[in-house]
């Protein structure tokens, strides 16, 4: 699904979605609300970034994270909060409430900080560039705009230099 979501492929993602729906009761009874929580996510997800009603997204996210609460001790996905904080920020910056938007996604920044989650912490400048944008804090925004470039960038750099390295130890 968010294969779909990310190529812009609107129409076979709702698709699958569909088929979660069909399918959720087939799940194992001890994996169902974690199952259930991700396909929340995926359609989530899938408002914030489609043209579709927004609300329905918001609808969704609440819906993740009462499952994520409900069951975050024995979750068994590492740092789905971060990814909750992520999408409810999207779809409040879709609707307009930036100030909601940037707590949402200051929040997610800090716990992918505290947790060394690098790739998130590159997202998350870029993010809230974005929100500082909207709430005319221009000096902010370029402040997040240029960690964001750097950080990707070095980032970029790194994996190269592992892709490289793979390559020549395969070669050798």
């Amino acid at each position: 699904i968010t294969y779909f979501i990310k190529k812009e492929d609107f129409k076979s993602a709702k698709n699958y979605l569909i088929k979660f729906d069909e399918n959720i009761n087939e799940v194992n009874k001890d994996l169902s609300e974690q199952v259930k929580m991700i396909g929340y996510i995926c359609k989530a997800k899938y408002y914030s970034i489609s043209n579709e009603n927004v609300d329905q997204g918001v609808k969704y996210i609440n819906k993740s994270k009462n499952l994520y609460e409900k069951n975050k001790y024995k979750s068994l996905f590492q740092d789905i909060d971060i990814l909750i904080d992520k999408i409810e920020g999207n779809l409040y910056y879709k609707i307009g409430k930036y100030d909601i938007a940037c707590n949402l996604h200051k929040r997610g920044f800090n716990k992918s900080i505290k947790r060394s989650k690098n790739r998130s912490v590159i997202e998350f400048h870029k993010l809230l560039s974005k929100d500082y944008e909207k709430l005319q804090d221009y000096p902010k925004s370029i402040k997040h705009l240029k960690l964001y470039m750097e950080l990707k960038e070095n980032w970029l750099d790194k994996q190269s230099q592992k892709y490289t390295e793979i390559l020549l130890k395969e070669n050798d």
